[in-house]
């Protein structure tokens, strides 16, 4: 911030100052402004500061921390974090709380009244298993809807696939998983009569 304020300080003192410029440079410090009270706003009313750790296929792992951060925070109202809330419980006496193992995602828990994180912060082997559908889930809509509109790009299949992974942070050992996930996905949609122009 205090960056800004010397370079804000900078252009202002120049002899022949592009009012545009200030006009624009004062937009955008506004924005970014407003952005980071809107973060610590959704911080500060709907997250804890508590995590569980799931276990998640290596390509879902990497596209959802590039994607929503590390550890994982969830948009408020999204059906993942339904889900995380349905589903904790509280510690069971002898269990000790998983930490941050190989394989593993960090993912912050919800406040809730009706179920504090501090006190419901367990997820047991089902709700686990619930959650990790959630979000693949989520991965194989954000696939689709992503890839599908360049259906009619000349394109190859790999080499969108390829830089789909790379701009969702996919190590490109996990192209030809994530390429096998969505040709499983589009016959399936053939299988019910919804086909999509094959790629050349």
């Amino acid at each position: 911030m205090f960056e800004n304020q010397a370079y804000f300080k900078s252009v202002v003192s120049v002899d022949h100052v592009d009012a545009h410029m200030c006009v624009n440079f004062s937009e955008q410090k506004i924005f970014f402004l407003l952005s980071e009270m809107a973060n610590f706003v959704y911080n500060q009313l709907y997250m804890s500061d508590f995590v569980i750790y799931v276990p998640l296929e290596k390509h879902i792992r990497q596209w959802l921390t590039a994607t929503l951060g590390d550890p994982v925070m969830f948009p408020a109202y999204s059906n993942e974090n339904a889900v995380i809330r349905s589903f904790t419980i509280k510690t069971p006496p002898g269990v000790t709380p998983v930490d941050n193992r190989s394989g593993m995602v960090a993912i912050r828990l919800p406040d809730s009244s009706s179920k504090p994180p501090e006190t419901y912060n367990h997820l047991g082997k089902k709700g686990q298993i619930a959650l990790r559908e959630a979000i693949k889930d989520l991965f194989m809509r954000a696939l689709w809807s992503d890839i599908t509109p360049l259906c009619e790009s000349k394109v190859g299949v790999n080499k969108l696939i390829a830089a789909w992974c790379e701009s969702k942070g996919i190590d490109i050992d996990s192209v030809e998983t994530v390429r096998q996930c969505f040709y499983r996905l589009r016959k399936q949609y053939a299988q019910n009569g919804i086909n999509i122009k094959k790629f050349k």
